[in-house]
């Protein structure tokens, strides 16, 4: 009898939740409407664009209004003082809005600007601390059931977009940026290294971003900022790549506290391949994100504990790193593999390369794989 009495008032419970969303959805679209016609009274376009861009529909950013806010940082005509900072503080403004759709948008639009914008754009972005550290705003954010789910994937979505930034304020490196220069000095090698130093942190950030979760998976906003996250994933890992190949080139030039930091950071790359296999492991779930995700393996056994025994014992540079170092090259230079198929599958390989010789106290255990036919390459 208590079961029965009980049922009914948490079904009563549930409705009236989704009641009130849907009033605050409506609410939300008509002060929406009301503040984009101010805007056509002022003329501000760009405040029109950014309302637009994040209006409360459940859908992804409006694509022509984002085209008009990425077009807009680039354009060299326009000497308005302060005008970067404006569209950054509007922006900044729709992420305070207590509803989780807006938020989410305004993340998704950030994220853009910081791929696709301007360079100015994004040191305005990144120059502003704490942007996207939204705690206290997304308990005003969990209002029901997809609330709470939201807030989380929100949370860990602005997590990310702040180490975006930090690591771009440490490297001033854009991942979008093809090439690179370092010069073989004492700041040159620094640079390489802080630079791959920040971007493992930014790796390990995106991989917190989790999609599970019935309201997270099925809405398109939280698929399209997991989109996003796949391809900086792919550019990071392009970037390590050169970066590790250029430290490998050097290594012989090296003072010795600088191979002890090249090492360190070579022995990144695996830890951040379990994540980042992680990572497209969850995107194989979805059929909007499983294409051409490639799978990355690890180092060589031993490769690295090889280098580094004959780098602690080589006072003088010389040839002896030049067989450890040939192979990482090697491997760190060949491209991925990557599965087209539109179902998670398992696939195995036959390709070997041969390891580097072990000194007479270790070895490899029978049957263990040297090869790394999957990394960075053209992603």
């Amino acid at each position: 009898k208590i079961s029965r009495d009980i049922n009914p008032f948490c079904q009563m419970t549930t409705h009236n939740t989704h009641f009130v969303t849907q009033a605050k959805q409506i609410g939300g679209n008509i002060k929406d409407k009301a503040l984009i016609t101010a805007t056509r009274v002022t003329n501000d376009e760009i405040n029109r664009a950014v309302l637009k861009t994040t209006s409360h529909k459940l859908k992804v950013p409006n694509q022509k209004h984002l085209k008009r806010l990425l077009d807009a940082t680039r354009n060299s005509h326009n000497t308005r003082p302060g005008f970067h900072d404006y569209i950054a503080s509007e922006l900044e403004k729709r992420l305070h809005v207590r509803n989780w759709i807006v938020v989410l948008k305004t993340l998704i639009t950030f994220h853009h600007l910081l791929a696709r914008g301007s360079w100015r754009i994004m040191e305005v972005i990144c120059g502003k601390k704490s942007i996207f550290n939204l705690s206290q705003h997304l308990k005003d954010l969990a209002d029901g059931a997809a609330g709470i789910q939201q807030t989380r994937f929100i949370r860990q979505y602005g997590q990310y977009l702040e180490e975006r930034c930090v690591a771009f304020n440490t490297s001033r490196t854009r991942l979008e940026d093809e090439n690179f220069t370092h010069e073989l000095t004492d700041e040159g090698v620094r640079a390489a290294l802080r630079t791959v130093q920040a971007w493992h942190l930014q790796i390990q950030s995106m991989t917190t971003v989790d999609l599970d979760g019935t309201y997270v998976g099925d809405n398109v906003l939280s698929v399209e900022g997991f989109r996003l996250l796949i391809v900086d994933s792919k550019l990071l890992f392009t970037h390590f790549s050169q970066r590790a190949m250029w430290l490998c080139d050097h290594v012989h030039s090296m003072e010795q506290r600088h191979r002890e930091s090249c090492l360190q950071t070579l022995q990144l790359y695996n830890p951040d391949c379990d994540l980042l296999n992680a990572l497209y492991a969850q995107a194989r779930k979805f059929s909007t994100l499983n294409h051409d995700l490639p799978t990355f393996t690890k180092l060589p056994a031993g490769t690295l504990e090889f280098l580094e025994q004959t780098l602690n014992t080589d006072e003088t540079p010389g040839q002896d790193l030049e067989v450890p170092v040939e192979q990482l090259h090697e491997v760190l230079a060949q491209p991925p593999e990557h599965d087209n198929s539109t179902t998670p599958t398992t696939t195995t390989t036959t390709t070997t390369t041969t390891a580097p010789q072990q000194p007479a106290s270790g070895g490899e255990k029978a049957g263990e794989r040297n090869v790394m036919d999957d990394l960075f390459g053209d992603l």
